[in-house]
């Protein structure tokens, strides 16, 4: 017989994260243009990319999820 497992908490805040509306902006950094991924949770990913639609396509594939431009970074 297989033993119960408790899920990792991190997992738990994970599920939570992919019910989020995540946004992007294009930020300068020392190694040129990035693009920032965030939503409630903090920071989701950070890219070089020079295409907006090639990032959200990255994105897309690798976290399985949508994401937006947003107008401003937080402050």
């Amino acid at each position: 017989m297989l033993a119960e497992r408790k899920v990792p908490q991190w997992k738990a805040r994970r599920s939570k994260a992919l019910d989020e509306d995540e946004v992007y902006v294009t930020m300068e950094s020392p190694l040129g243009p990035v693009f920032v991924a965030y939503g409630e949770q903090g920071i989701s990913a950070i890219h070089a990319e020079t295409d907006p639609r090639e990032f959200e396509q990255y994105f897309q594939r690798h976290f399985d999820r949508p994401v937006r431009p947003a107008g401003t970074p937080p402050a």
